[in-house]
């Protein structure tokens, strides 16, 4: 006797388009051997037979008595013989039309093609893909060939049907696991299926629960694997979807988002195999169990009569658990309900239950092989992994000390520098942006401010390149009447100013306004400051990128040598210059200067950057001369709006400002052309002059950094000393080591081995981030790279160490 696997597709409707039908033929869990198709006309006479029976011949006759729900179900009394046969014989038309239709002309090839795969005592299981809802109502016990093949019994599945989740392993049972729900009991019987059940208690552990809750069935659910889940009570389809009354005040959707779909889910993932609803109406409740990929489910298509339910319950547990099939058992059930009677209350004689045979409906995934009764216990899986050497924890200690040392050593000697900036720009991004700072205002001169002006040189030639004497003059004018707190002029102006511009040589010589000088250097010949202006109004403009070209730090104070053109040994920069004038006035603030050791205004205070002190480890990395800070940008996505005010000098000129507008604050006048731009932590990998920060607004950048860090004490970005910075990297090679000899001592296979080792590394990893992360907001810089090198090294070291005793391990 062979096992065969008959797969029927029916693409199409019965009313009026009809089928294309594609048949595929194998032994039961081989490939395919046959695969043809054929089409199947449309029959509306069909159509409205299967429809005739089931509404106006079969339902009538079911009763209150039923398993469904159905209000106004025709009550019995008296004698209704003649409705019983009036339904028999519209069954025996529907059982005609199904063969005379399935005898179609254009049907027989594939007909025959299937009869020649089959023999007699073959065990044959039909596989019906369909998701017409006519072809789920049509009997299709009545196909002539169910009559020649006695082993043979069909079932349903849809065309989208998903295989489920691969079975867990599960501690090995000798019984099976039922969950047992009995609902809503009015008019019917649910204790007899009871008495069924516990029947078994030999081969199956049962959990009953008796009209309970929804948050009951949903905890039981979660509670433990079960292999089948069984449910006895009334029960009906709306639309699409099932619906079981769980107790008198409660139905239960069988439906996504429903209080028992995750329930469900987590069912089918632990190996649940089977749902059986003894109870009316349940083709919704199988659709929606399809898309859980339940395996097996068996339910009845129409109302059902309660005792028929329960010879069905009896009949089908004996012949599965006694070694048949699920199918064979499901179909010997059917079988045996064929001719019963029962009594009903209020009905003065046994009544015939006509075609009950036809009720039973099993529905299966087509992915998966059914199970007999033994095969519904969790498979026990022999482990025989090769026997290995445990890690020892003192490996780990080694391991992770030479690995801290190997990265540190690469680290100091400025290897991971530039990763380590990298970092730095990615975790500077993160910040989320602040508004503009209200105590700066920039007016930018750009070249259509220029050309607006009408600008010419003048004869000092001062003039041809940002702004004219004549036009700073009239700049002057109209800002002497707003009262800035601090002007900051970041134009380059050397010589003396003549008396015909007196509004700007008046600025020049007062308190309020601060210019700049530029150093000498291999490509400039340098700039000096106005002569009118104090020593203590001029700081130098520069700036100090990385070798990336990525401008990361502030360069505050400069002892230099060849003072000219700037004057003074110890130069401020032009934005310390700019903000201590404004802090003086506005709170009081005194600068002090330490010749090159420190600088600290209020309790803020500036300590030089040195090698060897956050990310800087590289000899040529430049942070050894002044005092440079780690320059702390206010976050920005566009400068020209997130930084400060901006407006042009031509609006300025407008009157577009307010006193409002300037008053008490910091005027910041420079120019903004097309050969200027630094790339910051914003714009790292900025290839034009578009996406690059003009020298302007990183000025503006340095003075809103001091001014935040000074009145809303904003921390300056800080890092450990390099013991710290050692700490950390050996804490995380360690935490890399701990965890591979913690899961090293778990006994699991290879794949579940590997699948643990990525997660616990994964979230390692995320904790480093979001603690290197959490630091960072708070002006912390810490070591993410070489923690990151120690941690997954350390373990891929122990890792490839005990692979290697392992080969030479001999058990």
């Amino acid at each position: 006797m062979a096992e065969k696997l008959v797969v029927l597709k029916f693409y199409g409707n019965l009313h009026s388009q009809g089928f294309t039908v594609a048949l595929e033929v194998s032994e039961e869990r081989q490939r395919a051997t046959t695969d043809c198709s054929a089409n199947l006309p449309a029959d509306p006479e069909l159509a409205a037979a299967i429809s005739s029976y089931w509404q106006e011949h079969y339902q009538p006759l079911a009763g209150d008595q039923s398993r469904g729900i159905r209000p106004g179900a025709m009550p019995y009394g008296g004698s209704i013989s003649p409705k019983i046969e009036e339904c028999k014989r519209s069954g025996k038309k529907l059982k005609a039309g199904i063969n005379h239709w399935l005898q179609s002309s254009n049907f027989r090839p594939l007909l025959d093609s299937l009869l020649q795969q089959l023999q007699a005592e073959d065990e044959v299981r039909v596989l019906i893909r369909t998701d017409d809802e006519l072809l789920h109502k049509l009997p299709w016990e009545c196909w002539k060939i169910f009559n020649d093949y006695p082993k043979a019994q069909y079932c349903y599945s849809s065309h989208f049907s998903a295989p489920p989740p691969r079975r867990q392993d599960l501690p090995r049972r000798n019984k099976v696991r039922i969950l047992a729900i009995l609902g809503e009991s009015d008019r019917i019987n649910v204790d007899a299926d009871l008495m069924t059940l516990e029947q078994l208690s030999d081969v199956a552990e049962i959990v009953v629960l008796c009209e309970p809750r929804s948050e009951e069935i949903n905890d039981e659910l979660w509670a433990q694997p079960w292999d089948i889940i069984f449910f006895a009570g009334h029960s009906y389809t709306e639309g699409e979807t099932g619906v079981i009354r769980i107790n008198p005040d409660e139905a239960l959707p069988i439906e996504q988002d429903s209080q028992v779909w995750f329930g469900l889910q987590k069912a089918v993932q632990q190996g649940l195999q089977l749902v059986i609803f003894n109870s009316c109406d349940g083709f919704g409740l199988a659709k929606q169990l399809d898309i859980l990929h339940v395996p097996q489910v068996i339910f009845m298509r129409e109302f059902v009569v309660d005792f028929a339910a329960q010879k069905f319950l009896q009949y089908f547990l004996r012949a599965y658990i006694g070694g048949d099939s699920l199918s064979l058992a499901v179909r010997e059930a059917k079988e045996k309900l064929r001719g019963i009677t029962v009594e009903i209350d209020g009905c003065d004689e046994k009544i015939e239950v006509p075609y009950a045979e036809w009720l039973p409906v099993l529905w299966q995934n087509p992915a998966v092989f059914p199970p007999k009764w033994e095969e519904l216990l969790p498979p026990v899986t022999k482990r025989t992994f090769p026997a290995r050497r445990r890690c020892k924890i003192g490996t780990v200690a080694i391991a992770s000390l030479a690995i801290a040392a190997l990265v540190f050593g690469a680290r100091w000697q400025g290897k991971l520098q530039p990763l380590e900036l990298k970092a730095y720009d990615f975790f500077m991004q993160q910040r989320a942006i602040e508004p503009r700072d209200n105590r700066l205002l920039v007016i930018r001169i750009t070249p259509d401010d220029r050309d607006r002006l009408k600008q010419s040189p003048d004869k000092t030639g001062q003039g041809s390149r940002t702004l004219s004497d004549r036009n700073l003059d009239r700049l002057f004018e109209k800002l002497e009447g707003l009262q800035p707190a601090a002007i900051g002029l970041l134009i380059a102006r050397e010589g003396s100013i003549s008396s015909q511009y007196p509004h700007f040589k008046a600025a020049l010589e007062g308190d309020r306004t601060i210019v700049m000088c530029q150093f000498k250097t291999e490509s400039q010949q340098g700039t000096a400051a106005p002569e009118p202006v104090a020593r203590d109004r001029v700081g130098f403009f520069t700036t100090v990128p990385d070798a990336d070209g990525v401008l990361r730090r502030h360069l505050l104070s400069q002892k230099v040598s060849d003072r000219f053109p700037c004057k003074g040994d110890l130069i401020d920069s032009f934005s310390l210059q700019v903000a201590q004038h404004y802090l003086q006035k506005q709170g009081g603030y005194r600068l002090d200067l330490s010749d090159d050791n420190f600088i600290q205004i209020g309790s803020t205070r500036y300590e030089p950057l040195k090698l060897h002190r956050g990310g800087y480890h590289h000899p040529d990395s430049g942070v050894e001369g002044g005092i440079q800070t780690m320059l702390n940008y206010r976050p920005y996505r566009d400068y020209q709006t997130d930084i400060a005010r901006v407006v042009s000098l031509t609006d300025f000129f407008d009157d577009q400002l307010t006193p409002k507008d300037v008053r008490d604050r910091i005027v910041l006048i420079g120019r903004n052309f097309k050969d200027e731009g630094e790339l910051t932590p914003y714009n790292p990998t900025a290839k034009s002059f578009i996406d690059k920060t003009p020298g302007l607004f990183i000025v503006a950048q340095e003075i809103s950094s001091i001014l935040s860090n000074v009145e809303q004490k904003i921390p300056l970005i800080w890092a450990w000393d390099w013991w710290g910075d050692a700490l950390w990297i050996w804490g995380w090679s360690l935490t890399g080591g701990l965890l591979y000899w913690f899961l090293n001592l778990w006994k699991t296979s290879p794949i579940k081995g590997l699948a643990l080792l990525i997660l616990s590394y994964g979230l390692a990893w995320a904790t480093l981030y979001g603690l290197c992360l959490l630091f960072f907001f708070n002006g912390g810089w810490l070591p993410f790279v070489p923690a990151t090198l120690g941690l997954f090294l350390t373990g891929a070291t122990i890792s490839l160490y005990q692979a290697l005793k392992n080969i030479k391990f001999n058990p």
